[in-house]
């Protein structure tokens, strides 16, 4: 009888133990909760639903830069399946109608167009410097028409120039200008009036590339540096208690520049309490796709946004930067 007792008692403790170790080994997998962490696979479901959402909800040709218009950027960044090589194709056939029939010039007044369609092709391993024979990046290098779209045509020409690998004769120009634009206490806007974390955010990822401490970068200017630190700064003061910046894009904004200064978007520099930037982006989560206000229904430009700041996400965990 004690025999017996004392092999059960043994039999009882292994199992305890098994168990234990099960559930130790679910710690900090999936989920978002306890520290704002992102676990692999609600990252990847929630992706992939964003992702499938676009491609179900957005006509390929209608694609435009007031709601739709990184969709291809967003999706090729993804790694899902959502899009096959047939809606790629049909995205840059739609480009190569364009740029023939308006001599490479997409738009009249906003060459952002060109400045995003650029890195969309680039990101599906097109030349967005020879499409029919047109350099869609031309354009991104008439100072004057990209001055008069205002401060964030600079700021993507910088990007786009610096992600597609094109020389820009006028890039010291957008360089200083963008520089001297930052607002004393380190935000930058459309006009010093008007700061916002969307337009400091979008200026952050074009400083990132003149920026020595980061590894990787080829270019290098002391005073960008020093406006990338202040900015920071300001962004940090702004961030609200949810983890958020007030809304989905200007969010998402936050997150893409966090990848291209190689900040980890869950760090601790970005968290508040326990509400990491990541957990600021789902609060605009819908059931598909995100919405722009936390309650709101979802919307195009608010998911295609959210999409990009998921894949740098993402992206971080692997060392890679979504605009490198």
């Amino acid at each position: 009888m004690k025999r017996y007792l004392k092999r059960l008692t043994v039999f009882v403790l292994i199992i305890s133990l098994a168990a234990m170790a099960l559930a130790l080994s679910g710690c900090g997998s999936g989920g978002s909760s306890g520290g704002g962490a992102s676990g692999g696979s609600e990252l990847d479901s929630v992706i992939k639903d964003a992702s499938e959402f676009l491609v179900e909800n957005v006509e390929v040709d209608s694609l435009d830069s007031m709601g739709g218009g990184w969709i291809p950027f967003a999706l090729r960044m993804s790694g899902t399946d959502a899009a096959d090589d047939e809606y790629y194709e049909a995205y840059y056939d739609s480009v190569r109608v364009a740029a023939k029939t308006n001599g490479g010039v997409l738009s009249e007044d906003r060459p952002t167009a060109n400045e995003r369609v650029s890195m969309n092709l680039r990101a599906l391993g097109k030349d967005p410097t020879n499409v029919e024979g047109e350099d869609l990046m031309k354009v991104v290098d008439d100072y004057d028409l990209i001055c008069r779209q205002g401060l964030n045509a600079e700021i993507y020409a910088l990007i786009s120039a610096n992600y597609v690998g094109y020389t820009l004769e006028h890039e010291d120009d957008y360089l200083n200008d963008l520089i001297e634009s930052q607002n004393p206490d380190g935000a930058f806007g459309m006009d010093s009036k008007h700061p916002d974390s969307d337009m400091t955010a979008m200026a952050l990822q074009a400083l990132s590339a003149y920026d020595s401490r980061i590894e990787g970068n080829k270019k290098s200017d002391p005073r960008a540096e020093k406006a990338i630190d202040k900015a920071l700064e300001w962004l940090k003061e702004m961030q609200q208690d949810d983890g958020s910046f007030g809304n989905s894009e200007s969010t998402a904004q936050v997150i893409i520049a966090m990848n291209c200064l190689r900040m980890d978007p869950e760090g601790e520099e970005f968290t508040k309490g326990e509400n990491s930037l990541y957990d600021g982006l789902m609060a605009f989560h819908t059931d598909k796709g995100f919405s722009h206000e936390a309650g709101d229904e979802v919307d195009i430009m608010a998911t295609e946004q959210s999409l990009m700041a998921l894949d740098a996400i993402k992206m971080a965990k692997n060392g890679e930067r979504i605009f490198g």
